[in-house]
């Protein structure tokens, strides 16, 4: 997508879109497509938006190149009809929300109803013939303007047949004439409804009233009809029977971000909603709205949902289902407020649709607990790890955390060079640093290392060291990166000679995808 467009929601959002650059993430292996969007509804000011795109999306899928700016500016619209964009709500004008594209986002979407439809076509009449045309005449004649272009068909998830309909309808009740298949121009009729905000006699729907505190009463049930969505498209990873699992993550009556497991392969949602799309956005004080319990526990080094939740400090976890095996049911929910997390439940009738949803994941869970299990009947059996396997896997985790903040700093001055009020800067760049300094003081600590592990894990921070002076010393980002890049290579030696006393029992095959 090159140069800026402009685009209107099923809900009357209208907004420019403004492509600004196309960032290669190495450490993540993929693209991330950076966008500024100017609110045209109101002046409710820019909104900085990126879409991660994986590097697997471009092997996969048939013309992605040619089809990936469309897919990005739909995945917009969409995070705007979900709530987890908005321009009425606080924001950094500084701050970058994230998206991430998966391969249903290149699929056709969900169709819309034939009157959503119709209010995606009076919106954009309004807004795209009327207040700002792509050639504004100063003559004040309003030209006709298409609606079935690819883009509005993939966006409503319709046929050009579709949208032709609903404009000839629109047309026979005089709120579009001049009309030419799926080319029209709004009337007086629709201009005048429209501006008096009369909009049941547009066929529009009324806005729900929102209370001073930003919230309703209904928020719950609405963020939780949200999550289940979410949940519907959950992808498995392998021919096992899994959970279908959506999360959504709301702060002050915003959603922050929303998740699905299986939308990054074989990646838990609470996983990839708290830390592929909201790393680095404080979500302490959030809502997280979770079909399934949180898990307690997963193989090394993959750390468990509810101990996420709990080290990024969110107020509340409102639950779909327990998990259905019983040795392990309540757990996650337990862990959360032992942690001084409130805990709530879906209403009865969500929770109903979610075990309806899973019942395949609940009947393989309750043929698992019908199985007999190691050690004392009843209780899980645990395997005990040796103090070095420990301080190995721990190092490991140390090296991936630092190589995620380096380079989430190199990204951070390249995304704002010097356009930024000092302070903000400031606070944000010391942020960063406290994120490199957490785990490096790990290789610095007295773990139960093995002697040459030990050796090794010192001779690379004092490398590291040296690279991060350079790093945060100069200006240059050729430098910058060079110096990242000098950190990874160290955090990959130093995994590497972990991985035997962490993985005492891997092959070659194991251990090399343990570093992935």
């Amino acid at each position: 997508m090159t140069g800026a467009v402009r685009l209107v929601t099923v809900g009357g959002e209208c907004f420019g879109v403004a492509a600004r650059s196309v960032l290669d993430l190495r450490e993540r292996d993929g693209l991330l497509y950076k966008f500024h969007l100017t609110d045209m509804f109101s002046d409710r000011g820019i909104r900085r938006v990126s879409v991660f795109a994986a590097g697997t999306l471009e092997i996969v899928l048939p013309n992605y190149k040619s089809r990936v700016g469309t897919a990005c500016v739909n995945a917009i619209r969409r995070a705007f009809d979900a709530g987890i964009l908005r321009f009425d709500a606080p924001f950094d004008e500084q701050h970058y929300t994230q998206l991430q594209l998966s391969e249903l986002d290149f699929e056709n979407q969900r169709a819309r109803t034939e009157p959503e439809i119709r209010q995606y076509i009076i919106h954009k009449a309004y807004w795209l013939a009327y207040r700002f045309p792509a050639q504004p005449e100063e003559t004040g004649i309003i030209y006709p303007i298409p609606f079935d272009e690819p883009a509005d068909l993939d966006y409503l998830g319709v046929t050009a047949a579709d949208v032709r309909r609903n404009v000839k309808r629109l047309a026979n009740q005089a709120l579009l004439e001049k009309v030419l298949e799926g080319h029209a121009r709004p009337t007086e009729l629709l201009l005048s409804k429209y501006e008096s905000g009369d909009r049941s006699a547009l066929g529009l729907p009324t806005a729900v009233p929102v209370a001073a505190n930003g919230s309703n009463e209904t928020d719950d049930r609405k963020f939780a009809r949200l999550a289940i969505d979410e949940a519907r498209k959950s992808v498995p990873e392998d021919d096992r029977v899994h959970p279908k699992v959506g999360v959504v993550i709301v702060k002050d009556g915003r959603v922050l971000a929303t998740a699905h497991r299986g939308e990054i392969p074989q990646c838990h949602a609470e996983y990839i909603a708290l830390e592929k799309k909201l790393a680095d956005v404080p979500v302490s004080s959030a809502t997280v709205y979770t079909t399934l319990e949180p898990c307690t526990s997963r193989s090394h080094p993959k750390v468990p949902c509810a101990v996420r939740l709990v080290e990024r400090k969110v107020a509340r976890v409102v639950i779909g289902m327990l998990d259905p095996d019983d040795r392990i049911s309540g757990r996650g929910q337990r862990t959360l407020r032992k942690a001084g997390i409130a805990t709530e439940l879906f209403p009865h009738k969500f929770m109903s649709e979610i075990e309806e949803l899973n019942r395949d994941f609940m009947r393989d869970r309750e043929t698992h607990r019908q199985s007999p299990s190691p050690g004392i009947q009843g209780a899980p059996f645990v395997v005990s790890v040796p103090l070095h396997t420990q301080a190995a896997r721990t190092l490991i985790d140390a090296t991936r955390e630092l190589q995620k903040a380096v380079w989430s700093y190199v990204e951070f001055h390249s995304q704002y060079g010097i356009a930024r009020a000092a302070r903000d800067v400031a606070n944000d760049e010391r942020r960063i640093l406290e994120k490199i300094l957490m785990p490096l003081r790990i290789f610095e600590q007295d773990y139960d290392l093995p002697t040459d592990l030990a050796r090794i894990a010192k001779e690379e921070v004092a490398n590291i060291n040296i690279s991060l002076h350079r790093l945060t010393s100069e200006e240059r980002p050729e430098v910058r990166k060079i110096a990242a890049q000098q950190v990874q290579d160290a955090c990959h030696k130093v995994r590497e000679a972990a991985k035997p006393y962490a993985y005492s029992n891997a092959t070659g095959d194991d251990a090399k995808a343990s570093s992935t």
